[in-house]
């Protein structure tokens, strides 16, 4: 009974479950494609981010009627305490959509869940720094949090490019 409760709980929040290239399942967010590419987006191959997470990371083709129209990324963040998963979608040319926390557990830093946060990283792309105290302002109680979702949003922008490289 707890395992639907948790596959419910993944439904309400926009997270779907995708089959994986390995026969395992990995959870992908299409609502957010959706939301940001119509409702005929379908989310391609997810393509693994080699890195420093511990956790998988993934970046995945939003693939419409008239091919692909974007990127949906999930980075893994550390913060001081925990990491803390950040969903990145972005357009053909890479530029940032939207940059989203999907769940904080740390009692500190939780301020980088704000929209007025996440708003700093739209129309961010490849040639951007995508750095607080550059082109990102950090919020007052989560400096280090910010610090570390921004290098997520970076990450997930440059592993979007490799991932058409292959």
């Amino acid at each position: 009974m707890q395992r639907y409760r948790s596959i419910l709980s993944l439904a309400a929040t926009g997270m779907v479950f995708l089959l994986g290239g390995c026969g395992s399942a990995d959870i992908a967010p299409i609502e957010s494609a959706r939301g940001q590419f119509g409702d005929t987006v379908r989310l391609g191959t997810a393509y693994d981010i080699p890195g420093r997470s511990a956790r998988r990371e993934s970046v995945s083709p939003a693939i419409g009627a008239s091919g692909v129209e974007g990127y949906v990324a999930t980075v893994w963040c550390k913060s001081k305490s925990n990491f803390f998963p950040v969903r990145v979608v972005m357009d053909k040319e890479f530029r940032v959509l939207s940059a989203r926390v999907l769940s904080y557990s740390s009692r500190h830093g939780r301020e980088v869940r704000s929209p007025r946060f996440s708003k700093q990283f739209g129309g961010k792309g490849p040639q951007d720094p995508v750095e607080v105290g550059k082109d990102i302002d950090a919020v007052s109680g989560a400096t280090s949090s910010s610090s570390v979702m921004a290098d997520g949003v970076r990450r997930a922008i440059r592993a979007a490019r490799r991932a058409i490289a292959q």
